[in-house]
């Protein structure tokens, strides 16, 4: 039977988005994952577990309006490399740990378990999960005999009786080998200006309802059109590391950031953007919401935009705005 568990991760990369709309793919409509957040027990910033060691996983949403709690049910095991497609666990008794978390709002999951002292050399560390907000991830979806290469039309029942909404997470986190060939996840953004304005760290509040605290963050008006969303990157932040060539030579690289963009209104020209060291600003357009998309009383609307910062080998960093908007005059 856990055999069967396992294969549920083949198609995750299909079935993840099957609830959204034609809205944009940067609107925040319904509760998002932003990734595996993770962390060496004892070494907070590095995200590349040695053998032995215990790794941290933390599984951060993006909502729409205020957060709700989520049901986190999932496994870590010895993957197997399948070449092209998603990997699966190698086999039954390749599981390395159950991973189990109930979350109560604002909080998220919080998960963790230990890299085996054994852990095979060329093996990979995989983490398959479901997740479900607002609800209870259905018992059945882990047990289930579900022949998972042919799934039905309308996709797997992820939350039980359909209740809150439901993601399916795979993801695989390199080990490390070699002592100086750590990943740290990437530092925090040097800087974020909305239209030549600069938008401190969110200080917190629940998207969409009215702001009490205008004084306290920027301030633009519906209907305003186009404006400039740039985005700093730290000159420190990008890592130097090796990789084989076709002779099995080590070759130099230095890594970029890819920054996705979510937002809980108005439109944005490009959904991801990448800094580097040579090229730390990056920027894109962002479309300040019409006021018939998002109607606003005299005491305005906070709205976020969250960046989900990834380098690539397994970093991640979430990071949050907000500004006040008004309407238009």
């Amino acid at each position: 039977m856990r055999r069967t568990i396992l294969r549920l991760a083949v198609p995750l990369a299909l079935l993840a988005g099957c609830g959204d709309t034609l809205d944009p793919v940067s609107l925040v409509t319904r509760p998002r994952v932003l990734g595996f957040e993770l962390s060496v027990e004892g070494d907070a910033e590095r995200t590349t577990p040695r053998t032995g060691e215990t790794l941290n996983l933390r599984l951060p949403f993006a909502f729409p309006e205020e957060a709700q709690g989520i049901d986190f049910v999932g496994v870590a095991c010895l993957g197997v490399d399948v070449g092209f497609g998603v990997p699966f666990c190698a086999s039954e008794d390749s599981v390395i740990a159950p991973l189990v978390s109930r979350s109560v709002a604002p909080a998220f999951p919080e998960v963790s378990f230990t890299v085996p002292a054994d852990f095979p050399e060329d093996a990979e560390l995989l983490v398959i999960a479901a997740a479900c907000v607002g609800g209870v991830v259905d018992p059945e979806l882990f047990a289930s005999a579900l022949d998972i290469s042919s799934p039905p039309a309308g996709g797997l029942v992820v939350c039980a009786d359909d209740v809150g909404t439901g993601e399916l997470l795979q993801s695989t986190i390199p080990v490390q080998r070699i002592p100086d060939d750590a990943n740290l996840n990437p530092l925090p953004l040097v800087e974020v200006r909305l239209d030549g304005r600069v938008l401190p760290p969110d200080p917190g509040g629940v998207p969409c309802t009215a702001c009490t605290d205008v004084t306290e963050r920027p301030t633009f008006f519906s209907d305003s059109g186009d404006v400039d969303l740039v985005v700093e990157s730290a000159p420190d932040t990008f890592e130097d590391y090796f990789v084989l060539d076709a002779d099995d030579q080590p070759l130099p690289v230095v890594e970029a950031l890819q920054h996705a963009l979510l937002i809980t209104a108005g439109e944005l020209e490009a959904n991801f953007i990448f800094t580097e060291r040579e090229d730390v600003r990056e920027d894109t357009i962002y479309t300040l919401p019409l006021i018939e998309e998002r109607p606003v009383a005299a005491e305005g609307s906070l709205e976020r935009l969250w960046f989900s910062i990834r380098d690539e080998r397994g970093g991640l960093r979430i990071e949050s705005r907000a500004y006040c908007l008004l309407p238009g005059v």
